[in-house]
């Protein structure tokens, strides 16, 4: 937002809008400051690989996390910026990053918490790329997984070894639409120091919000219900720290 631009009073107003507000308030308004993109009423598409500086000080603070300034399209973009501040309002996150695909939301967040040696334990009934990237793929790496129906939750719990390091839940499942309890699954995951990490491609933000049940990471294939239309290609990951 340009200087000039701000102003308190409104921006409060609509902070306490979208605390209050209905899930369509959070949908229109969530991460979007449209002062800062001249007023226009829908977000601008920055079709940029590579953004300037204005000066070799700016430039040296391009790798700092809170940076004020754009690097490269791969890593961040203005136009994806409001998506991820969008998604992550709407899922009670306090992050989210954005990927060109479901499974690179899904490759992202495995490979962030797995290494060779490490154990996940998933619902059998999960959407098949995610199966054969853990069965097939990992495999080579040394990760080894274990697949469980899911629907008694005892038997998900009970699949967590010492060498656990995510269950992986889907709820409706992929292919049966099963609807899991997840209140014990997550105690179990917690007491154990087990990541929990969960696919809500089916439910969206609207019917569900994982994180508010404890889960630690949420991802999204953009491409399914969240789009709606057939149209789009994207991932997410949403968390909270």
């Amino acid at each position: 937002m340009q200087p000039g631009d701000q102003n308190p009073s409104r921006d409060q107003r609509l902070a306490e809008a979208l605390e209050e507000g209905a899930f369509a308030t959070r949908c229109q308004h969530a991460g979007e400051t449209r002062l800062s993109h001249c007023g226009a009423a829908a977000p601008p598409l920055y079709q940029t690989s590579l953004f300037v500086y204005p000066d070799a000080e700016a430039f040296g603070t391009r790798d700092e996390p809170d940076t004020a300034y754009w690097a490269y399209t791969r890593r961040a973009n203005p136009t994806t910026a409001i998506l991820e501040a969008k998604l992550a309002r709407l899922e009670n996150g306090t992050w989210a990053r954005c990927f060109a695909s479901g499974m690179g939301a899904i490759t992202c967040a495995l490979g962030a918490c797995v290494a060779a040696g490490s154990h996940v334990v998933i619902v059998n009934d999960c959407y098949q790329p995610t199966r054969k990237y853990l069965s097939e793929y990992l495999a080579r790496f040394g990760v080894t997984t274990t697949f469980v129906r899911g629907t008694q939750p005892a038997d998900l719990s009970a699949a967590i070894r010492d060498d656990t390091r995510v269950v992986y839940l889907e709820s409706p499942t992929t292919g049966r639409m099963d609807v899991i309890d997840l209140a014990p699954i997550i105690a179990a995951a917690r007491q154990r120091g087990v990541t929990t990490m969960f696919d809500n491609s089916w439910a969206t933000p609207y019917f569900q919000n994982p994180l508010d049940l404890g889960i630690d990471l949420v991802v999204h294939s953009m491409t399914k219900y969240l789009g709606g239309h057939s149209d789009t290609l994207g991932g997410a990951v949403v968390g909270r720290d």
